[in-house]
Order: C-alpha cells, then sequence, then structure tokens
C-alpha cells in the first residue's frame, strides 16, 4: 500500500472514511471468521493498520464540521483495543460542542 501525505489533494476526507469503513469492515469480518485462530500477531497487525489509518483521518483537514462526526464513527468500529477506542469516544463531545457552536 502507498503511503499517502494528508496533505495531498488525491482524495477529501469522507472519501477515505468511507474507504476506510469499508477497510474496517473486512478487518472486522476476518476476525469473526478466525475467532480464536487467528495468531496474536495478526491481531495486533490488525490494530496497528487501524489505528493507523485512525491518525490519518484525525489528521485530515475538513471543510464541514460534519464530516469528522462520521470519521468518529468510523474510527469506533476499527478493530481497535479498548484503550484506542476509548480516546476516540473521549473527543466525541468536543466534535458535538464544535457543530453544536458554529455558525450554519
Amino acid at each position: 500500500m502507498q503511503e499517502r501525505n494528508a496533505t495531498d489533494d488525491s482524495g477529501s476526507l469522507e472519501e477515505m472514511s468511507e474507504s476506510c469503513r469499508s477497510f474496517f469492515g473486512r478487518l472486522n469480518e476476518s476476525l469473526l471468521v478466525w475467532g480464536s485462530k487467528l495468531p496474536v500477531e495478526s491481531r495486533a497487525c490488525y490494530s496497528k493498520m487501524a489505528e493507523e489509518l485512525c491518525a490519518l483521518l484525525v489528521d485530515t483537514p475538513s471543510e464541514t464540521l460534519n464530516l469528522p462526526m462520521g470519521c468518529l464513527l468510523t474510527m469506533l468500529n476499527a478493530p481497535l483495543p479498548d484503550k484506542s477506542r476509548s480516546s476516540y469516544l473521549q473527543d466525541a463531545p468536543s466534535v458535538f460542542t464544535e457543530i453544536l457552536c458554529s455558525d450554519p
């Protein structure tokens, strides 16, 4: 997979979020199929990929405030450890507050 700089114009935040959502869905399906047979190293690799993609979503600027909310939902569906997931949940109130306080 080729690395993409967050400042590239090659994809919008919405497109990246949708791609990540689809990828996370496939990772989660794989985890369900393999269950406990999946080696710990593979689970760690899945988590690392998900963490890096979530970091990309967080660091990508957005034109509207509604997109980061969609990105939060995408990140919450990622195959991440509970500690990482709770970090994203803690960010949600600030995103909600920003949306509510912004000018229409």
